[in-house]
């Protein structure tokens, strides 16, 4: 609620509810106005921003890891660097969580019954706590392992957008819900 503007006045005259005195105008029937303080509001767009970050971060590291994997399998090379299976699980489980949420969403507007689409809400919280050990295991791997600079700048990148999407699943999902 607090993430939406208000649409003015609906060009359709369709719009009325029951008052005192009769029917009167809803004048604003997609959104009402919500009393939020500026810093949530920042709050709220910085998360949503950040984990838009963590999920376009997690496509292009798994398309170049594929491009390269490619020019290592035609050039007939094994090379394996420490992490990196790390780093793809981690990658693939933030768009694995954006499409069941976003699979979610389209039953719930759909107005599918509750059973349909329960067994998401179970597997995104598995989900979330199983990212919020593999972030704990990066921190604990990379400390321990002997890495490039370049690679320990991605590794820690993706454990903040890791950790990102961990507080966004529990800040949107168990905190807003229970605001509510």
């Amino acid at each position: 609620m607090s993430l939406t503007y208000m649409l003015g006045d609906p060009e359709r005259e369709d719009y009325w509810a029951v008052g005192n005195d009769g029917l009167e105008k809803v004048c604003y029937p997609y959104s009402d106005w919500v009393d939020v303080p500026a810093g949530e509001f920042g709050l709220e767009i910085g998360l949503v921003l950040l984990w838009l970050i963590a999920v376009v971060f997690a496509i292009l590291s798994l398309l170049i890891k594929g491009i390269m994997a490619l020019v290592r399998a035609i050039r007939k090379r094994k090379v394996q660097k420490p992490m990196s299976r790390w780093s793809s699980l981690a990658a693939v489980s933030q768009i694995v969580v954006i499409v069941l949420i976003l699979l979610a969403v389209s039953l719930v507007s759909a107005f599918a019954t509750a059973d349909t689409y329960i067994w998401i809400v179970y597997v995104l919280t598995a989900l979330m706590c199983a990212m919020f050990g593999m972030a704990v295991y990066g921190i604990v791997k990379l400390c321990k392992t002997q890495l490039s600079k370049k690679c320990r700048f991605y590794n820690w990148i993706t454990i903040v957008l890791l950790l990102t999407t961990v507080v966004n699943m529990v800040y949107w999902n168990v905190f807003m819900w229970w605001y509510i």
